[in-house]
């Protein structure tokens, strides 16, 4: 068993990543929440591809992590998870700007976002999820992990997670996974094996660079890409604008607190109002889409909004506790 600490810098509690963790169907299959203060995630490790599981409680000011094994950059990786290989010193601060938004992070001190474990296992999952349900996704993340006999073990546990790429490599068929996905998950593989998607990589690029190099890979768009370096990478300052829940979430949050129907803003119009919230744009995009899940307008008509190229466009999140 080997264990390390981290001491974030700026306000941080584990309950905020249990209740975002609690609602979020990526990782359903791969993170079990036993309480407020415990929660265990499996998860691919950057350094070998290979299975690993940890155990994050919080003792005093810090996070304790066990870990199943040790692993080359293990704690860089659970930090980046966790958002807490960010100073969020002033986040508090910068949502004081927008008067909803801070009634909003007023109600979640100590929120950060819980990002995919990698860029890998963020594009494996853009593309499961790519025509479908989230629900289906997940279940098709699973038969993957079957078909390629992969699992994490670890604290009285079992979990499915993203396959080697190696593994997944040799996959020539899935139930319920077509031909054409599979065809694009070996190139998600060949770029994992190549360092495409390393995640310091990726965020030590200029984004519109990282973007673009990321749509080169088979099946990967506007969406995808822009999912994997924000959600994937953990990009703080990102804005997102193509997914309509981002804009009814916008739309929503100018009505908070008032008994007024919200209308949707144009993406133009939210990305006037979301300057006040650099340099945290994703994790204030977040915090605000994480407010629409589990009203109506969660499930909207809207297809995905079609934005200027410069602009890119915002997962599928819900991050509410049930």
């Amino acid at each position: 068993m080997h264990t390390f600490r981290i001491r974030p810098r700026g306000p941080y509690r584990l309950a905020e990543s249990a209740r975002f963790v609690c609602g979020f169907t990526p990782t359903s299959g791969s993170t079990e929440v036993r309480s407020e203060r415990e929660l265990v995630l499996a998860f691919v490790a950057d350094h070998d591809f290979a299975p690993v599981t940890v155990r994050v409680t919080e003792e005093g000011e810090d996070v304790v992590v066990e870990a199943s094994r040790s692993v080359t950059g293990l704690r860089e990786q659970v930090a980046r998870i966790l958002s807490l290989d960010v100073d969020a010193s002033d986040f508090a601060e910068v949502c004081a700007r927008d008067s909803e938004l801070h009634l909003l992070s007023s109600a979640r001190p100590g929120f950060r976002p819980v990002v995919f474990p990698s860029p890998y296992e963020a594009a494996v999952w853009g593309v499961l999820v790519q025509r479908t349900s989230m629900r289906a996704a997940s279940t098709m993340k699973a038969r993957l992990a079957e078909a390629t006999g992969t699992r994490a073990s670890g604290f009285g546990a079992s979990f499915s997670v993203a396959p080697h790429p190696c593994a997944l490599l040799d996959v020539r068929e899935v139930r319920g996974i077509v031909p054409e996905k599979v065809r694009r998950l070996h190139g998600i593989a060949e770029a994992a094996l190549a360092g495409t998607l390393s995640a310091e990589r990726l965020r030590a690029l200029p984004e519109a660079h990282a973007l673009e190099e990321l749509e080169r890979l088979p099946g990967i768009g506007p969406w995808t890409s822009a999912f994997v370096l924000c959600r994937g990478a953990g990009k703080v300052d990102m804005l997102t604008l193509g997914e309509p829940r981002l804009l009814r979430a916008v739309g929503e949050l100018s009505v908070l607190g008032s008994s007024r129907t919200p209308e949707v803003p144009t993406p133009g119009e939210v990305e006037v109002r979301a300057r006040a919230w650099a340099p945290f744009r994703t994790w204030a995009s977040v915090l605000v889409v994480a407010n629409l899940a589990g009203t109506p307008r969660w499930h909207g008509p809207d297809k995905r909004v079609r934005v200027p190229k410069r602009l890119v466009v915002s997962e599928k999140l819900r991050s509410s506790m049930a």
